[in-house]
């Protein structure tokens, strides 16, 4: 019995020896978010809160997401976003509505999210109430589709503005009339 024992561990430790082991690699999948660049009809932005009537638009701008409804923050961290960088690799990034980014060349965008990258997502819907009184709708898909030849994850994302699908990876330019 001892024999037979004997014999099953030194297969077992033979086994877990081999060279031939697929490595797995852990991964994150980063969050992301949606830019926009929203100006008027001559191109200026009304991101700019110096300018009384952007001041106005931009409270009044609403955007509303899983039945929470969410003002514009400008320039500022959020209550949710930490001061230091997380301390493991596994990054949790809460939702926090919309933000006016200011840019060291003076260019603002208005960021929306951010949503978690590996989070499943079908038709999730954004409806922005701006300040002008017009609605816009941002729609968001994202789905796992497995792994490529190195194991990383692999994702089909799309983003609809309106019905009309853009790439996450750009800036989307919006044109709306300032309150006055």
């Amino acid at each position: 019995m001892k024999n037979i024992f004997l014999a099953l561990l030194s297969v077992l430790i033979g086994g877990a020896c081999s060279n031939h082991e697929e490595v797995f690699p852990i991964v994150d999948v980063y969050p992301y978010r949606v830019n926009l660049d929203v100006c008027d009809a001559a191109g200026l932005t009304l991101l700019d809160t110096t300018i009384e009537g952007n001041r106005k638009f931009l409270e009044n701008t609403f955007l509303t997401y899983k039945k929470e409804t969410f003002a514009v923050s400008h320039d500022r961290l959020s209550p949710r976003t930490p001061l230091y960088a997380p301390s493991t690799r596994a990054y949790y990034a809460p939702f926090e509505g919309m933000q006016v980014i200011s840019y060291t060349n003076g260019n603002r965008h208005l960021c929306i999210g951010p949503f978690l990258g590996d989070e499943e997502r079908e038709r999730d819907m954004l409806v922005i109430q701006w300040g002008d009184g017009s609605k816009d709708t941002l729609t968001l898909t994202n789905h796992f589709t497995g792994s490529d030849k190195n194991h990383l994850p692999m994702y089909n994302r799309h983003a609809f503005w309106n019905a009309q699908e853009f790439s996450l990876g750009n800036i989307l330019k919006v044109v709306k009339n300032p309150a006055k």
